[in-house]
Protein backbone atom coordinates (compact mmCIF):
# COMPACT_ATOMS: atom_id res chain seq x y z
CA UNK A 1 0.00 0.00 0.00
CA UNK A 2 2.80 2.18 0.79
CA UNK A 3 3.90 1.93 -2.80
CA UNK A 4 1.16 2.74 -4.13
CA UNK A 5 0.48 6.15 -2.43
CA UNK A 6 4.22 6.88 -2.99
CA UNK A 7 3.56 6.70 -6.83
CA UNK A 8 0.58 8.16 -6.57
CA UNK A 9 2.46 11.06 -4.64
CA UNK A 10 5.27 11.15 -7.56
CA UNK A 11 2.16 11.72 -10.24
CA UNK A 12 1.73 14.72 -8.72
CA UNK A 13 5.01 16.00 -8.27
CA UNK A 14 5.75 15.55 -11.95
CA UNK A 15 2.26 17.29 -12.50
CA UNK A 16 3.66 19.91 -10.62
CA UNK A 17 7.15 20.24 -12.39
CA UNK A 18 5.36 20.19 -15.94
CA UNK A 19 3.92 23.55 -14.56
CA UNK A 20 7.14 25.06 -13.46
CA UNK A 21 8.73 23.88 -16.61
CA UNK A 22 6.94 26.52 -18.03
CA UNK A 23 8.37 29.59 -16.57
CA UNK A 24 10.37 31.92 -18.09
CA UNK A 25 13.85 33.03 -16.52
CA UNK A 26 16.99 34.95 -17.24
CA UNK A 27 18.57 33.68 -14.29
CA UNK A 28 20.11 30.08 -13.28
CA UNK A 29 18.15 27.94 -11.06
CA UNK A 30 20.16 27.71 -7.56
CA UNK A 31 19.78 24.59 -4.99
CA UNK A 32 17.42 22.50 -4.94
CA UNK A 33 16.16 18.83 -3.96
CA UNK A 34 17.64 16.23 -6.34
CA UNK A 35 14.79 13.18 -6.55
CA UNK A 36 16.39 10.85 -4.45
CA UNK A 37 15.21 13.16 -1.75
CA UNK A 38 12.03 14.30 -2.65
CA UNK A 39 10.83 10.46 -2.70
CA UNK A 40 12.77 10.34 0.45
CA UNK A 41 10.38 13.21 1.75
CA UNK A 42 7.56 11.89 0.70
CA UNK A 43 7.86 8.29 1.93
CA UNK A 44 8.92 9.92 5.33
CA UNK A 45 5.62 11.41 5.23
CA UNK A 46 3.33 8.48 4.27
CA UNK A 47 5.09 6.27 6.69
CA UNK A 48 4.58 8.75 9.83
CA UNK A 49 0.84 9.91 9.51
CA UNK A 50 1.64 11.99 12.91
CA UNK A 51 3.39 14.38 10.98
CA UNK A 52 1.55 16.93 9.67
CA UNK A 53 3.14 20.26 9.35
CA UNK A 54 6.58 21.25 7.84
CA UNK A 55 8.61 24.15 8.25
CA UNK A 56 10.68 24.41 5.10
CA UNK A 57 13.51 27.38 5.20
CA UNK A 58 13.88 28.04 1.15
CA UNK A 59 11.18 27.83 -1.43
CA UNK A 60 13.11 28.41 -4.14
CA UNK A 61 11.15 26.23 -6.82
CA UNK A 62 8.68 25.62 -4.64
CA UNK A 63 9.92 21.81 -5.75
CA UNK A 64 10.07 20.32 -2.19
CA UNK A 65 6.84 21.95 -0.64
CA UNK A 66 4.91 20.49 -3.26
CA UNK A 67 6.44 17.20 -2.79
CA UNK A 68 5.76 17.75 1.15
CA UNK A 69 1.61 18.16 -0.02
CA UNK A 70 1.95 15.79 -2.31
CA UNK A 71 2.44 12.74 0.11
CA UNK A 72 -0.98 13.27 2.13
CA UNK A 73 -3.52 15.60 1.84
CA UNK A 74 -3.50 16.48 5.68
CA UNK A 75 -0.11 17.84 5.47
CA UNK A 76 0.57 21.76 5.83
CA UNK A 77 3.64 23.40 4.71
CA UNK A 78 5.06 26.65 6.01
CA UNK A 79 7.88 27.74 3.67
CA UNK A 80 9.95 30.94 3.70
CA UNK A 81 12.32 32.72 1.29
CA UNK A 82 14.09 36.02 1.03
CA UNK A 83 12.65 36.01 -2.49
CA UNK A 84 15.87 37.33 -4.34
CA UNK A 85 15.26 35.88 -7.88
CA UNK A 86 12.59 35.84 -9.88
CA UNK A 87 11.47 32.64 -10.47
CA UNK A 88 10.87 32.18 -6.94
CA UNK A 89 7.82 34.46 -7.43
CA UNK A 90 7.14 33.07 -10.54
CA UNK A 91 7.00 29.72 -9.24
CA UNK A 92 4.90 30.72 -5.83
CA UNK A 93 2.61 31.60 -7.98
CA UNK A 94 1.51 28.89 -9.87
CA UNK A 95 -1.80 27.20 -8.16
CA UNK A 96 -1.34 24.38 -5.96
CA UNK A 97 -4.68 22.99 -4.34
CA UNK A 98 -5.89 19.27 -3.52
CA UNK A 99 -8.41 19.57 -6.06
CA UNK A 100 -5.87 20.10 -8.86
CA UNK A 101 -3.62 17.07 -7.36
CA UNK A 102 -5.68 14.99 -5.14
CA UNK A 103 -7.58 13.34 -8.34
Amino acid sequence: MTEEKLDAAKARVFKYLDAIGKIQTNESVEGGSNLGQLINFMDYLIKNPEKKTVLEIGFNTGLSAVSFLAARSDVSVISVDIGVHAYVQQCALVPWSASAYYR
